[in-house]
């Protein structure tokens, strides 16, 4: 809209403080109506709680691109690192393609 860009955000994209493990087919289907619908550039996808693992990021990343078909340079990532695990995470992520990283 008038030339903003807009970055979109998926919170507690790995686990919900109320419902838990979030379904990774929730956050494609949120992240291409971000990016389809609502016309963002990327789409951070945030671990709100910071509980994510390595293993949790690699396999959310791939599926994505593997999968959901999203290209990896409309992926960002949001860490926080409740648990000690943020550097961590973003390595995972990044071994996957993902080079947007904030905190």
């Amino acid at each position: 809209a008038n030339n903003v860009e807009v970055r979109g955000y998926i919170s507690c994209a790995f686990r919900c403080p109320y419902s838990g493990q979030v379904a990774r087919e929730a956050v494609l289907r949120v992240l291409r109506a971000l990016l389809d619908d609502a016309h963002c550039y990327e789409v951070a996808i945030a671990d709100t709680l910071g509980s994510a693992q390595p293993e949790e990021v690699e396999a959310l990343v791939a599926f994505l691109v593997e999968e959901g078909g999203v290209p990896v340079d409309k992926i960002a990532l949001h860490l926080h690192d409740t648990r000690g695990r943020a550097l961590a995470n973003a390595r995972a992520a990044y071994m996957r393609g993902v080079r947007v990283f904030d905190g």
